[in-house]
């Protein structure tokens, strides 16, 4: 309640990167509050659980607020673009902020950080193994390119559709999978950075960075055009659900709110579509 009340949401319309810093504030708040009462194997979740109970009326209200400003004669991405560019600021916020607190904390929280997220990408380089070792034994050809992005794909797409369902459900609800996304790209960053840094002093840590930097470039190809799907989609189901109950839809600009719909569930396809063919195409 009293993160909502010092909370402008005009100054975020206005500011959007003060988005970052929310994300910032949100996050240590979790993971303080979360190591006090879920210390153990359930911090990674419990973390991701506290930044979304602590955001989502933050961003529902903004989402409250813009229907209100609503101006169907301005271009489509114009009309929407607010909204996408605070989604970012705070994905960006959570992953900074997670970074940070992996080497500032003691070694004892640190490693229950992340537990969910270590499993999460152990089972997804289970996978990948297994897809590299059937196309070595088999050898590359077309139809097993498509297969790997059919997998890829429809995985994707069940992410998508979730977010959607949540963010109409819970209007800003979606923020858990952009949460979740944050956190995993983290822990990528994370592991580049201390397998990069063998010495002590500010070599170590230069050249820790450098890695991080390169893993982060090497998770977007794919993995940009994936997290982008998932903010299109959370807008989406948002968006839908307020115009809903706002009655829009029995005013003339029902067309206009169904279009915006539409376009939002097609570009969030595209994405995963792009996505899906970069990503499948480090398999073969």
């Amino acid at each position: 309640m009293v993160l909502e009340l010092i909370t402008n949401t005009f100054k975020l319309r206005s500011r959007p990167y003060l988005m970052f810093f929310e994300a910032i504030l949100l996050t240590v708040f979790a993971i303080f509050f979360s190591n006090s009462i879920f210390p153990g194997k359930y911090l990674s979740v419990a973390i991701l659980s506290f930044i979304i109970i602590g955001a989502v009326p933050l961003l529902n209200r903004v989402y409250s607020y813009d229907s209100y400003i609503t101006n169907y004669s301005k271009p489509f991405f114009l009309r929407h673009k607010q909204i996408f560019i605070l989604l970012f600021f705070f994905f960006l916020g959570i992953v900074f902020t997670l970074i940070t607190s992996y080497f500032v904390l003691s070694d004892n929280v640190s490693e229950n950080l992340f537990n969910a997220q270590f499993e999460e990408l152990e089972r997804v380089s289970e996978v990948r193994n297994s897809i590299t070792g059937d196309l070595s034994s088999s050898g590359y050809n077309t139809n097993k390119f498509w297969e790997v992005f059919y997998l890829i794909f429809n995985n994707n797409l069940i992410v998508v559709i979730s977010a959607i369902i949540l963010s109409f459900f819970y209007g800003a609800g979606g923020l858990f999978l952009i949460a979740w996304n944050a956190s995993l790209l983290a822990v990528v960053i994370i592991n580049y950075i201390s397998s990069a840094v063998y010495h002590t002093g500010i070599n170590a840590a230069i050249m820790g960075s450098k890695h991080g930097l390169i893993a982060f470039l090497g998770f977007i190809p794919h993995g940009f055009f994936e997290v982008l799907a998932y903010f299109v989609a959370s807008v989406a189901g948002a968006i839908f659900a307020r115009d809903l109950f706002k009655g829009v839809f029995n005013t003339p600009f029902k067309w206009h709110a169904a279009r915006d719909f539409l376009y939002l569930f097609l570009l969030a396809i595209f994405c995963l579509i792009i996505g899906g063919l970069i990503e499948a195409s480090y398999f073969v």
